[in-house]
């Protein structure tokens, strides 16, 4: 879907570990959102993976349902709650391998759906970017990369391919704005089975949110078709 990219003014904003739902103003674009919601990832059978926010009821918000090989279902499907009876929420189709891939936002069996792209940024096999609207705001880009990566520095890049961030595409790297992070291993953590962290600024909507999982989950499969 192509729409004029609109990019909102700097701010600089720190992680938060907890979840935080209270907010002074109604929130336009990324910057107006000064909180962080907290994401845990956790293995769910053998391909699966559960997504809970970082509280106390434990609740599973998301189910990823994941299909390495099969060409007749969705490689990465979201549903709601802590299995694969819950409602579908979105899927993402990764078949044609190019780095260019359809995320549909919706119940694909049932519809309608939201088309969305994820495409690979041109120059950079380690980047891709989607464009979409944070809280209601006009429709921007934002761009998945390797933690530790700037945008124009192309000696120094990062040796952390496992830990991700998703920044706004702007024109320098003073201008970027964190929106989310996803760690490999959750620092608060301190169990024997495997659990990463995904923290999302807050305040951008349940669509917002969806996007950002969708996405991840698509790359973190990719990846591992790739390995």
């Amino acid at each position: 879907m192509s729409l004029a990219v609109q990019s909102p003014r700097d701010t600089a904003t720190t992680l938060s570990s907890n979840l935080s739902r209270s907010m002074t103003k109604t929130v336009n674009r990324p910057e107006d959102s000064t909180t962080f919601k907290s994401y845990r990832i956790l293995r769910s059978g053998l391909s699966d993976f559960q997504v809970s926010l970082d509280s106390e009821n434990n609740h599973a918000e998301y189910h990823v349902e994941t299909s390495l090989y099969n060409p007749k279902k969705r490689d990465v499907i979201l549903h709601s709650g802590s299995d694969s009876k819950g409602p579908i929420l979105g899927d993402a189709d990764l078949k044609t391998f190019s780095g260019h891939y359809t995320i549909e936002l919706g119940d694909y069996v049932h519809g309608p759906v939201i088309l969305e792209r994820l495409d690979k940024v041109k120059g950079w096999s380690s980047r891709h970017q989607f464009e979409f609207s944070f809280g209601g705001s006009e429709r921007e880009m934002f761009v998945w990369r390797h933690k530790g990566e700037k945008f124009h520095d192309t000696k120094g890049l990062s040796e952390n391919w496992d830990d991700m961030e998703l920044v706004t595409d702007r024109q320098d790297d003073e201008e970027e704005l964190l929106v989310a992070q996803y760690l490999k291993k959750d620092p608060a953590y301190r169990g024997w089975k495997g659990r990463g962290c995904l923290q999302v600024r807050g305040e951008g909507g349940e669509e917002w949110d969806r996007m950002v999982v969708l996405s991840l989950m698509a790359l973190l499969v990719t990846k591992r078709r790739e390995q």
